[in-house]
């Protein structure tokens, strides 16, 4: 049979040159898998530091704000008690020049 003589040249042409290369090609999806998988990790990692430099940010701000909130109403209720001590002094001021017009 001259058909299964071809065939079987074929399947060797296959075998020693194909076949090899799909075990190459195996090996370097496994490689590949390989690297994929420590980058994940890496990522994991940069992650995990982004979030840690987040959350200290973000303390270290609640922290000053809080700081900033204390020193504005303080200022605020020292602006407050002048202002009333101002009222309260002009209050006596005009008491004090109706009496004198009074007696005028």
């Amino acid at each position: 049979m001259p058909g299964r003589g071809i065939y079987n040249t074929v399947e060797q042409a296959i075998q020693d040159v194909v076949a090899p290369q799909l075990q190459e090609l195996k090996g370097d999806i496994a490689g590949l898998r390989g690297e994929m998988a420590g980058l994940r990790g890496e990522m994991r990692q940069i992650e995990k530091r982004l979030e840690d430099g987040f959350t200290s940010i973000r303390s270290e701000m609640n922290v000053r704000f809080g700081a900033l909130d204390e020193k504005f109403t303080q200022r605020l209720d020292s602006t407050n008690k002048r202002l009333e001590e101002a009222l309260e002094i002009r209050e006596r001021l005009a008491a004090l020049e109706a009496r004198v017009a009074s007696q005028s």
